[in-house]
């Protein structure tokens, strides 16, 4: 299957000291494994070479919180070779 891999800048939740509080700007870059109305979900770490694994990491982000979401590429996921023996 095909995924878009993306850079995703957006606003993160409040950092504070004191009464001096701010959002925090951020960015990821993974595969958009999934779009909803709401948030993009984007895998940015994974193993055993499957989105679903237990052992990957995938945050979601608010699109009402995104500065900007680029493609960077596509990629294929699982990939089609993977070489283990380093």
């Amino acid at each position: 299957m095909k995924y878009d891999l993306v850079e995703v800048s957006f606003w993160d939740h409040a950092a504070c000291s004191g009464d001096d509080a701010r959002e925090v700007p951020c960015t990821i870059w993974g595969l958009l494994i999934r779009e909803t109305q709401r948030s993009y979900h984007v895998m940015n770490w994974g193993s055993d070479l499957d989105i679903r694994s237990t052992n990957s990491e995938c945050q979601v982000i608010l699109k009402n919180t995104v500065i900007k979401l680029e493609k960077v590429s596509e990629r294929d996921f699982p990939p089609n070779e993977v070489d283990f023996s380093a």
